[in-house]
């Protein structure tokens, strides 16, 4: 995969992924594609759940890149967050600690301030097919720049809030684009990527609530597979969900 690419900007976008996508079944991709916006209106996320940004002040960006060769796309997932990770690390104060950055799977960067953890960044990769081939990824990302964050009812902060630095979004998502086609362009080595995620894994082997098909239930996140899926130990074994479960069918009881 190349690690050079093209770029579309545009003052404001519903979604950067729609319009990636949009752009996608109009013509042949080329190079790999980038696309932001100062401001997206009608983000999403896992589930389809609403991500806000605020205008010129937090990143929102969408990487149009043809299916990488030898990489499968539970893969693609956890290397997307990886390389993200270690893309906000590289605006980390020295005086602030790494660990402090985790991973919350399946893929948010959540980032430990005011004892506790809360969402700076969100990841929603949208898998183009054709048939049974997968052809294509729009790889969508959102950060929270500047933004207030820590007045709202849910958890969540802002690189500003957090760590006192000024970042541009725009030269942001550049920074986030080059990093994730430096980390594609070379082979899929699973075990690394597996064991990577698992290292910055957020509530991983601790006892923790979830909620399965509207019921909470608690338990320990054991282990990621390599298709993406979580095992998890249930306290209750007689009303517990089943051992393995993709993330789309498990949810975190936040304010744990």
């Amino acid at each position: 995969m190349s690690t050079t690419y093209d770029h579309h900007h545009t003052p404001a976008v519903a979604s950067t992924n729609a319009w990636a996508l949009s752009w996608l079944r109009e013509r042949e991709m080329e190079a790999p594609t980038l696309f932001t916006t100062d401001h997206q209106n009608k983000g999403r996320g896992q589930r389809d759940k609403p991500w806000s940004a605020e205008p010129h002040r937090d990143c929102s960006l969408s990487l149009a890149v043809a299916a990488p060769r030898g990489w499968t796309p539970a893969m693609l997932n956890m290397a997307v967050a990886l390389s993200l990770r270690s893309t906000l690390l590289s605006v980390l104060p020295n005086h602030r600690s790494e660990a402090s950055v985790l991973i919350k799977w399946p893929n948010d960067v959540v980032l430990w301030h005011a004892q506790s953890h809360r969402k700076c960044a969100g990841i929603l990769v949208e898998n183009v097919w054709r048939g049974s081939e997968w052809t294509h990824a729009v790889i969508g990302i959102g950060v929270n720049v500047s933004s207030q964050r820590l007045t709202r009812s849910y958890r969540a902060v802002s690189l500003l809030e957090a760590w006192q630095v000024t970042v541009d979004p725009i030269s942001l998502a550049h920074r986030i684009a080059a990093d994730l086609l430096q980390t594609l362009h070379a082979p899929m080595q699973a075990s690394n990527v597996l064991a990577g995620f698992q290292n910055h894994l957020m509530g991983l082997k601790e006892r923790r609530t979830f909620v399965h098909q509207g019921s909470e239930h608690i338990g320990v996140l054991c282990e990621i597979n390599g298709q993406g899926h979580g095992r998890f130990a249930w306290q209750d074994p007689q009303t517990a969900p089943p051992e393995w479960l993709p993330s789309s069918e498990i949810a975190w009881v936040w304010g744990q």
